[in-house]
Order: structure tokens, then sequence, then C-alpha cells
């Protein structure tokens, strides 16, 4: 119902999972596809059915908080490589734009 959405209700239902994913991928040396599957199975497995009366489709989340699955090296790392793509896009479009003057 959805009066429940609004009062918070579903909240007491919830739960933090601490785990340090980042630092075990790292570790590992997981892809970021590998780090998302994993997080995303572990979190499945996480999540305990709760079906409130007069409900009849639902998927209630019972795990609160998502584990980062990047150290805050690695998000650096990643922020870095981004810029350097960005920085490199806006040079080969400046020289595009110079030879059509």
């Amino acid at each position: 119902m959805p009066y429940r959405l609004h009062s918070a209700f579903h909240h007491q239902f919830r739960h933090n999972v601490e785990w340090d994913l980042a630092n075990e991928y790292a570790a590992k040396g997981l892809s970021p596809i590998e780090r998302m599957q994993d997080r995303f199975t572990r979190l499945c497995d996480e999540e305990k059915a709760v079906i409130l009366e007069n409900e009849q489709i639902v998927f209630l989340r019972t795990v609160s908080n998502l584990p980062a699955i990047f150290t805050d090296s690695e998000w650096d790392e990643i922020n870095l490589k981004k810029l350097q793509i960005l920085s490199l896009r806006r040079l080969i479009f400046q020289k595009i734009f110079l030879l059509h003057l």
C-alpha cells in the first residue's frame, strides 16, 4: 500500500552489510564487470523475503547499503583516465575545427 512507502514503514525490515568488497576485489584483481556481478549476487543472497499484508507484486529491498566496488585509489585512477580521454577528445576536436577554417 502506498501509505507504507511514504511513512517509511518498510525501513524496519532493512539491515546493513559490513563488507569490504573494494579491497577484496582489488586484491583479486577483478574487472569492473566481475565486481558488479559478484556484488549483485551477494546482495541478492542477502535479501530477505518480506511480503506485507495485501501486497500482490512486491520486491522490498532489505539491504540498505551498497558496498563500494572500487578503492579510493582505484577511483582516482579511473577519474584520471577519464580526464585524459576528455582532454584528448577536446584536442582532436580543436584540430579538426582548425583544419576546416
